[in-house]
């Protein structure tokens, strides 16, 4: 008899998520990568489960947020569920939707849903004020949650920019 692997016994969606951190000198010389790979597996049973239970999205996604800022308190020591909330509030001034098929899928995991209905708003609440932030005028997400020490999307500043010096070296 056989033992067979947790993953081979129950059907699994895994989204590896991977944030790609340079550093770099003075002169924007890359010294070197830091990867940080975020694993989300769906156990596609349990999902099958809990949506026959009638979880509504605003619950699914509040789900997901709270998995997610555990892990950055767990791993990293940072406060995660700030920084979840800045992320959703920065994403409603970035229109990455409109980048590729995964930044379409961000923006609809991290654009919440609350519906109309009341069950939906209540674990979603702090995440609609991010959200309700990030439509407004002035750019308030990096005071407003001051405890997450960083943005997403200066990374993305700095990927277009270590792009940019290696196609500068090569001319």
């Amino acid at each position: 008899m056989s033992i067979t692997p947790f993953f081979l016994e129950r059907p699994v969606y895994t989204i590896l998520n991977v944030a790609v951190l340079p550093v770099t000198t003075d002169q924007d010389v890359v010294l070197a990568l830091f990867q940080f790979v975020f694993p989300i597996n769906l156990l596609l049973d349990a999902v099958k489960e809990e949506l026959f239970k009638g979880r509504s999205l605003g619950e699914e996604q509040a789900g997901v947020y709270n998995v997610l800022a555990e892990k950055l308190k767990k791993e990293y020591g940072l406060d995660g569920r700030a920084c979840v909330q800045r992320f959703v509030c920065e994403l409603q001034r970035r229109h990455i939707a409109g980048w590729s098929v995964a930044g379409r899928i961000l923006t609809h995991l991290f654009t919440p849903h609350a519906g109309g209905n009341k069950t939906n708003i209540d674990p979603l609440r702090d995440y609609l004020t991010a959200q309700s932030l990030g439509n407004r005028e002035d750019n308030v997400c990096g005071l407003h949650y001051q405890s997450c020490p960083f943005s997403v999307f200066n990374y993305f500043d700095a990927r277009k920019n270590i792009t940019n010096s290696l196609h500068n070296v090569d001319d």
